[in-house]
């Protein structure tokens, strides 16, 4: 995750950043949420999507492979934008 500052990247573990979305600490209350590209080639699929909110946004790259006919989230990635 981006934390805004120039060339510098932090990593947070997932049990965080869900807390955080939970208790609306990351984007905090409502975000509109676009979904930008989807790519699907047989059993792999990547998606970029955005989520914006007053404070700051999101931007989502998510990649996917089908296994046993259902979807599973093999990698997601984001950056955080301040506005």
């Amino acid at each position: 995750m981006h934390a805004g500052k120039k060339d510098e990247i932090d990593i947070i573990p997932r049990s965080v950043y869900l807390k955080g979305i939970k208790s609306k600490t990351f984007g905090g209350g409502d975000k509109v949420l676009k979904i930008k590209q989807v790519f699907v080639k047989g059993k792999v699929a990547t998606a970029y999507f955005t989520q914006k909110g007053k404070a700051f946004g999101f931007h989502n790259f998510v990649d996917f492979i089908k296994l046993k006919g259902s979807w599973k989230l093999v990698s997601s990635t984001t950056h955080m934008e301040f506005y």
